[in-house]
């Protein structure tokens, strides 16, 4: 199960969410602190590299003009 936890660490950072098994309702899942911010770190770098490729895209866009 070492590797169940990474998992729903990652789960919750693409906001996905995940249940027990195939029967059960699927649930947010429960993270320690230190996995709740490993998520947030994760999903903050994800949209940090939208931004930086959105401002590629404008700034050839412009240099193109």
């Amino acid at each position: 199960m070492k590797i169940y936890r990474p998992l729903l660490i990652l789960a919750r950072a693409i906001d996905h969410r995940v249940g027990k098994d195939d029967y059960d309702a699927p649930d947010i899942p429960i993270l320690t602190q230190y996995e709740a911010w490993t998520a947030f770190f994760i999903k903050l770098s994800i949209i940090m590299v939208n931004f930086i490729t959105c401002a590629f895209i404008i700034a050839n866009v412009i240099h193109h003009w």
